[in-house]
C-alpha cells in the first residue's frame, strides 16, 4: 500500500515546486485539522501526504488517513517510512485526497487537490478551499 501512495506523490511530481521543509522541532506528533469540507463527503476517507517538495527528488515525508465527520478531518500526522508519530514542522506540498471508503485507496479518487508550501506547526488548521483541486 505505501508503494501505492507513492507512485501517487510521484504523479503530483510536475506540478511546480515548493520550499524543501526543515526539521524545526521535534516536539509532539503534528495534527492537521482540514475544515470546510462540503458536507457530501461526510462519511467518506480522508488521506493527506506531507512531502518536502514537488520534484522527484523531494520524497514524502509523512502521511495520515481517517474518515471525514461532519465537514472536517483530524489527521495524526506520521512518518512515511516508520508509521510513528511525525512530529518536524517546517514548510511541506500537500496533497489531500478523498475517497469512497478505505476500501477505494489506489482506484479513482472522489476528490484530489494540492497546496504546493504550507507551514506546518505543532497543530494546524487549512480550510478545504485552500487546496488546488486537481
Amino acid at each position: 500500500m505505501v508503494g501505492l501512495f507513492l507512485a501517487i506523490s510521484l504523479v503530483l511530481t510536475s506540478c511546480g515546486s515548493a520550499p524543501a521543509a526543515s526539521a524545526q522541532s521535534t516536539g509532539p506528533q503534528l495534527r492537521v485539522t482540514i475544515s470546510g469540507i462540503p458536507q457530501e463527503y461526510a462519511g467518506k476517507f480522508g488521506f493527506i501526504t506531507m512531502d518536502t517538495g514537488s520534484s522527484r527528488n523531494d520524497p514524502t515525508v509523512a502521511w495520515a488517513m481517517g474518515n471525514i465527520g461532519s465537514g472536517s478531518i483530524t489527521f495524526n500526522i506520521l512518518d512515511w517510512v516508520t508509521d510513528k508519530a511525525y512530529n518536524k514542522t517546517g514548510n511541506y506540498y500537500l496533497a489531500f485526497l478523498i475517497y469512497e471508503d478505505m476500501d477505494a485507496v489506489g482506484g479513482d479518487q472522489l476528490w484530489m487537490g494540492i497546496i504546493m508550501s504550507k507551514d506546518i506547526g505543532e497543530a494546524t488548521s487549512i480550510d478545504f478551499t485552500e487546496f488546488v483541486k486537481m
